[in-house]
């Protein structure tokens, strides 16, 4: 890579990037209101991060970048929650 791209590798990801989970976590959970979703949406977002980092600039803020991708994720995990059908309790709502 030339040297206006951020390097990453997998050890940087897996050990400097974890003072950004509990960021990237409350952000997602301000925007789906509630914490499976989030944790799921705070786990794409650094499977995007692992994806697409070695094409970030060097001049990239982390910090704002990762927001900015939870909150597009998070908008896009509320619109696959909508979508999915939702599934009749087989037992509780049933009449007796």
């Amino acid at each position: 890579m030339d040297g206006s791209r951020l390097e990453l590798n997998a050890t940087q990801l897996s050990v400097g990037d974890l003072r950004y989970v509990d960021m990237v976590y409350s952000v997602a959970l301000r925007e789906v209101r509630d914490s499976h979703l989030a944790e799921d949406v705070s786990q794409a977002v650094f499977l995007i991060l692992a994806q697409k980092g070695e094409l970030l600039k060097a001049d990239v803020i982390l910090s704002g970048w990762l927001c900015r991708m939870a909150r597009f994720a998070a908008a896009n995990a509320l619109i696959m929650e909508r979508r999915r059908p939702k599934r009749a309790c087989p037992f509780e709502c049933q009449p007796a």
